[in-house]
């Protein structure tokens, strides 16, 4: 161990470093490298003679850290020679890879020394030199010290001419002489007025730079990086020279900007704060000193108002002009005055640094040789993203680097060609808002539109009413519908062997006729037998043609919409068939909804005929017809009987001919392509929900080309499980009556559970569409159900530890992704355990973009609202053109005339293709699988007399409301839930009600939720 010549302690930066060293350690994130390549007459001994010469004559170079009572201390040697480690007939293939290698060696802080030279005598009469140095005791200032020192002491060993020096450094100085005078001008109070201005500067400033991410950030963020290279045109620096000097300002500062301008793209803020390093050496006394000197700017960016790229560099200039005084504010000062909260996952302040060196003088200048650096960029990440920018001979070279646990190198490359598609037409076109430069490259541009979106795939002729018909007329005895609860076995064959015959199941077609009162009619379904109702295909075609004749004599057909307000069960099927097969669009209207809401949809949708298993009580116009008997035969109304009554005593000769009243001419068209098949309302932002038509081309592509990707076929059994008023229950029966195969409709005591895992058990389901809510309830391991061979997933968000639980070699999970503007699903994905959960790929014949505010697509890795087009948009919203002129909007990426809608979904793409979700973009939430509109809740909760405005939100998985009353003591809690439910379904009625004095409300005055 050398001698010591003495110990102080360590400078603010120094303790920064050294803490990061415990945090991460046996690392290479601060090693600083610098290599060359050596053509010519040159002396390895001499070259080791030289870094003596420098570690004499500088004391950093000879120091090491060491903790005393937990204070790190840096310890001078009295004496040191160089770390030099010559290595020859070294194949010259095998340098890069040794270059890499010994740059990526971790110091020993304590031991020392921290300033190491690898020289490699190649076997072509090359050499390679490689000086690697601990940021602790150097920094990009001080290597220029180093290498003009090297090149000066070598031309004096070996006897050369030394050049005339453009800028003699003072000698004298050394770095504790520095670290001492730092120490007292803090202790003295002479730098708090700079750590002021900067705390004022970064006042309000957003604490975190949002960059979408393709990984969950990790609690402990590691040093694990990535380099990517930017490939920036020779002429760049004159360009951007050219720009600047039309604000009066620099190359750094513009390019600076076009950075920021960038950063607010990606990450979707328009206020952020960058990390800027800077030499530190504005005394004159510093500036040769070897050490680290080199402090970090907090630089904040804004973007707000959209201002041109002339007006961006000239509002970087004021801030950087206005901070130059100001500059030695130790960084870590600064931090603990704006964020001294630590986070052990992100950086404090920054995490993103933009790097930009205009020196060329890291040159070394060896007699009788010429010396070329040799790029050498470690994968060791310091922030986030790091821009990295140098100035060489060919002008300049830049490259991110960025964290590898957050980014991977697919998604930086696209953002690097992003950056440069941006910054040519930044200094293309810079009087133009920064927001309206291309993001995009034209090759990415092709593969996002075009590759990504290449899902054709055909279709048949017939629509799904009449292929439902041929699967009936192909296999009439095969089992098409169970409904009502499985009668619990526990035998291999449960499900089938104790099913009933198909006699017991609820008939739709048995008709009760009753006008505008029929309320007070009291009807319900008959009493059912204990095991499920079950139909053969014959059967089901049977009962859904005699109804659908009935309808069309009543004037249904294309363009008439009939109401189904019918309780889950064989029923429901049958009649929705038996509409599509009369030609009309039926609408689902959940009995368990208030009245007024189902009054509402009724007449929203035009409907003036309506299905129902009670009485309803509408408006004169709407006709109701029972599907069942009613239990008092006197009340004033008589069934109407397409086959044997329930009751044997009833004269069916005399009932059986009795018609629906009608509600039109009869219309002998068949339905065509582009005729509404069904339309299903779903919550409404203005407080009233909306009908989306979706029409029978829509349902072709989902009942056969998106049925082909999942897939079902006539040997599954699926499970029926969601309301009839939810889109998944249209692909449900679609898919199922399609194929061929056994459409299973739980019940509604097996929607969770024991009772949902019994249900799938005994019946021996193959297929099922559930909500995660109700998959994570299932209490069996996951070989409890081999027969399950796919479970589709959506409605929520599905969560890892679902796919981690059902995911298997013989079990597909699909995430099912699509909102009911676009027929059920518009993406899938299969997911896999230890993946990220994602959204997928486009379905058959679909197409999904992702667009900014412009309607721009974004690139790889960045978030914009998801937009979707193809086959399955529908033809929009009820009798609502505004509406519907407003979401489906043109497609200016597909075929001409073609239509896209605008989901309020944020999503990404990922370098392969695959998009994700990432939430919305309004306040429309999934809560248990239902689109809840959160702005629906509070319109209807402000209407009560005592609420003066309320706000809605989501607590993990329950809606709560907070409100503020409008005078005096606020209304009970009860009565508000009342209120809500006479008004909305039950799923949008709030677990929790909170009252406030006032709703609070974030910088830009909206509700901070």
């Amino acid at each position: 161990m050398a001698p010591i010549e003495y110990e102080f302690p360590v400078s603010p930066a120094q303790a920064r470093l050294l803490v990061l060293d415990q945090l991460n350690p046996g690392t290479a994130q601060y090693n600083v490298p610098l290599a060359f390549a050596v053509r010519g007459d040159f002396d390895p001994d001499v070259f080791g003679a030289c870094l003596d010469t420098a570690v004499a004559g500088h004391e950093s170079l000879r120091t090491v850290f060491r903790a005393y009572d937990g204070a790190y201390l840096q310890v001078v040697a009295a004496e040191a020679k160089a770390a030099l480690r010559i290595e020859r007939d070294v194949p010259a293939a095998a340098a890069h890879g040794l270059l890499r290698a010994a740059a990526e060696e971790p110091f020993d802080l304590a031991a020392g020394p921290l300033l190491r030279c690898h020289v490699y005598a190649l076997d072509d009469g090359t050499h390679r030199i490689l000086l690697t140095a601990h940021h602790l005791v150097c920094d990009g200032w001080s290597l220029r010290l180093l290498l003009r020192e090297l090149s000066d002491t070598y031309r004096t060993l070996t006897g050369s001419p030394r050049p005339v020096q453009e800028d003699p450094a003072p000698a004298g100085v050394q770095y504790p002489d520095y670290a001492a005078w730092q120490r007292e001008r803090i202790d003295s109070g002479a730098l708090d007025g700079a750590v002021a201005f900067w705390a004022e500067s970064l006042r309000d400033a957003p604490g975190v730079l949002a960059l979408p991410t393709d990984h969950p950030r990790p609690a402990v963020q590691s040093t694990a990086g990535g380099v990517t290279p930017l490939r920036l045109p020779a002429d760049t620096r004159e360009r951007l020279a050219k720009v600047a000097a039309e604000r009066d300002a620099t190359p750094f500062m513009a390019l600076f900007a076009a950075f920021a301008a960038f950063l607010a793209r990606v990450s979707g803020q328009r206020d952020l704060v960058v990390a800027v390093p800077v030499s530190g050496r504005d005394h004159p006394d510093l500036q040769g000193v070897i050490g680290l000197l080199a402090n970090t700017l907090a630089v904040r960016a804004d973007l707000s108002g959209d201002p041109s790229f002339l007006d961006l560099v000239g509002r970087v200039r004021e801030r950087l002009v206005a901070a130059q005084p100001y500059q030695d504010a130790p960084f870590e000062a600064v931090v603990e005055a704006v964020a001294p909260g630590r986070e052990l996952s992100h950086d404090p302040l920054v995490q993103v640094m933009f790097a930009y060196d205009d020196d060329t003088r890291l040159l070394l200048d060896l007699p009788g040789a010429t010396a070329e650096r040799v790029e050498l960029l470690l994968d060791d990440a310091k922030f986030d993203l790091l821009m990295n920018v140098e100035r060489g001979p060919g002008g300049l070279s830049a490259q991110f680097v960025h964290r590898a646990d957050l980014f991977t190198p697919g998604t930086v490359r696209h953002w690097a060609r992003a950056f440069e598609t941006l910054l040519d037409g930044l200094l293309d076109r810079p009087g133009e808002p920064v927001t309206a430069a291309a993001l995009l490259p034209e090759e990415d541009r092709r593969l996002i539109l075009d590759v990504w979106n290449r899902t054709a795939a055909p279709t048949p002729a017939r629509l799904v009413p009449d292929l439902i018909a041929d699967r009936a007329l192909e296999r009439p005895n095969a089992i098409a519908l169970v409904s009502g609860p499985a009668t619990r076995t526990s035998g291999p064959a449960a499900g089938h062997a104790s099913s009933p015959p198909a006699a017991q199941a609820s008939d739709p077609t048995t008709e009760q006729v009753s006008g505008p009162a029929a309320a007070h009619a009291s009807s319900p379904v008959a009493a059912q037998t204990s095991g499920p109702a079950v139909l053969t295909y014959r059967e089901l075609l049977d009962r859904a043609d005699r109804l659908a004749a009935r309808l069309r004599a009543a004037g249904v057909g294309p363009g008439v919409p009939v109401g189904l307000c019918l309780p889950r069960g064989a029923d429901m099927v049958v009649a929705a068939v038996a509409v599509l097969r009369a030609g009309g669009a039926y609408v689902p209207l959940d009995p368990g909804h208030p009245p007024a809401r189902l009054k509402f949809m009724i007449g929203d949708a035009g409907i003036r005929l309506v299905l129902a298993a009670e009485p309803m009580d509408l408006d004169a116009g709407t006709q109701v017809v029972l599907t069942s008997e009613p239990r008092n035969p006197d009340a004033g109304t008589r069934a109407v009987l397409t086959q044997e009554p329930r009751n044997p005593g009833a004269p069916a000769a005399e009932v059986r001919d009795a018609p629906i009243e009608p509600i039109g001419p009869v219309l002998t068209a068949q339905p065509a392509p582009g005729d509404v098949a069904y339309i299903l309302y779903t919550s409404g932002s203005t407080g009233t929900p909306k009908g989306v038509a979706v029409e029978h081309r829509a349902l072709l592509n989902l009942a056969t080309a998106v049925r082909a990707q999942f897939p079902v076929t006539g040997e599954d059994r699926v499970l029926q499980y969601v309301s009839f008023g939810f889109d998944v229950a249209v692909s449900d029966v679609v898919f199922t009556l399609v194929a061929g195969a056994e459409l299973h409709v739980a019940a509604e005591s097996e929607r969770l559970g024991d009772d949902l895992y019994a249900r799938l058990r005994d019946s021996r389901i193959t297929y099922a569409f559930l909500p995660p809510s109700a998959a994570m309830s299932l209490p069996c391991p996951p070989d409890a159900l081999p027969d399950l061979r796919t479970l589709a997933i959506g409605g929520e968000a599905c969560p890892a530890e679902l796919v981690e639980r059902w995911a298997t070699p013989a079990r597909r999970v699909v995430d099912a992704y699509g909102p009911t503007e676009t027929t059920v699903y518009a993406t899938t994905a299969d997911l896999v355990p230890g993946r990220p959960v994602v959204i997928g790929r486009p379905v058959a014949n679909g197409r999904a973009y992702v667009l900014d505010d412009r309607l721009r697509p974004v690139p790889v890795g960045l978030v914009g609202e998801i937009y979707l087009a193809g086959a399955g948009v529908a033809r929009g919203y009820a009798n609502r053109p505004g509406l519907t002129a407003e979401r489906f909007v043109a497609d200016p990426y597909g075929p001409p005339g073609g239509r896209m809608y605008r989901t309020g979904d944020l999503g990404r793409y990922d370098a392969g293709g695959v998009l994700s979700y990432l939430g919305r973009v309004d306040t429309q939430v999934k809560l248990r699988g239902f689109r809840v509109e959160l702005g629906e809740v509070e319109t209807v909760l402000a209407a009560h007399p005592r609420v003066a405005v309320a706000a809605a939100t989501l607590r993990g998985d329950s809606l709560a409301v907070y409100v503020v009353p409008a005078s005096g003591e606020p209304p009970p809690a009860w009565e508000l839930r009342a209120w809500l439910g006479e008004r909305l379904p039950g799923y949008m009625v709030p677990d929790a009600v909170v009252f406030l004095d006032e709703l609070p409300v974030n910088r830009s005055g909206k509700v901070d939720r």
